[in-house]
């Protein structure tokens, strides 16, 4: 996620309604578009870019710092953080079921062999041609559950396997639950830090002055250097929103994380 991406694929986040209508956007979508921003890292295209294209180097910085003005003032509405306590909710990784025990375990097993007595016993009285056959087969299924539960050894290895497996659910539950709260902060404001952060490191690299050329297989301008073919799609906006555009969205994202102490 960078801010200027908000102006430069959907350039929604705009204070003055006229601007919005120029755009082919609204306050509305551009709360969208700022919320799925802050809380997912991932923005989706919303408006026209037409508008920021066209605009002279000073029009593209102004339009982004209105996009910063007006998400830097969402990003403390009681909206926005209600969303993203429902939205952080949504991603917390669910609890493992709880895990059987040794005697559950058998008490499963004992029904499962009572119910394949019963069974047989049943196929043995409607089926006479089948009455040997199930005649022993439940006669095998009575030997074992006599003995069910009867090797207290067996039993000891049974519950401690389960036992350890019910622990080891649990510890990698923790875990992602640990990942879970790192990457989604209880805190709205956290998130914000945290997006901003990213932006500032993102953008620090772009090389504005790096050279592109036709490619002659897609006929489309790609980079000369193939390593910047490799950037995420973020790097590559802010390539093309142009530097004076780019500094003007990291000015003000370093004077919003400074205001929130980060």
């Amino acid at each position: 996620m960078t801010l200027v991406l908000f102006a430069i694929i959907s350039a929604t986040a705009v204070a003055q309604a006229d601007v919005f209508a120029t755009l082919g956007s609204n306050e509305t979508e551009a709360r969208e578009q700022i919320f799925s921003s802050f809380s997912s890292g991932f923005v989706t295209p919303a408006g026209t870019a037409e508008v920021f294209k066209v605009a002279t180097a000073e029009g593209r910085a102004a339009i982004v710092r209105a996009v910063i003005a007006f998400a830097r003032s969402y990003s403390t509405s009681a909206d926005f953080t209600r969303r993203y306590a429902t939205f952080r909710d949504d991603q917390k990784p669910a609890a493992p079921e709880a895990g059987k025990s040794g005697d559950q375990l058998r008490a499963e097993q004992r029904q499962g062999l009572e119910a394949g007595i019963a069974n047989a016993q049943k196929m043995a009285k409607e089926r006479p041609a089948m009455k040997k056959d199930m005649d022993h087969l439940a006669a095998e299924l009575k030997k074992q559950l006599a003995q069910l539960g009867k090797d207290k050894t067996l039993n000891k290895q049974v519950d401690e396997t389960l036992k350890q497996a019910n622990q080891g659910l649990a510890a990698q539950y923790q875990i992602k639950v640990v990942a879970w709260e790192k990457k989604y902060p209880a805190d709205p404001k956290a998130i914000v830090v945290l997006r901003l952060k990213e932006f500032l490191a993102e953008s620090a690299t772009v090389d504005f002055a790096a050279k592109t050329a036709l490619s002659k297989e897609n006929k489309k301008q790609v980079f000369i250097n193939p390593d910047y073919e490799l950037k995420p799609m973020q790097w590559k906006m802010m390539y093309r929103a142009g530097k004076p555009a780019v500094e003007a969205a990291r000015a003000a994202a370093q004077d919003w994380l400074k205001a929130l102490g980060g």
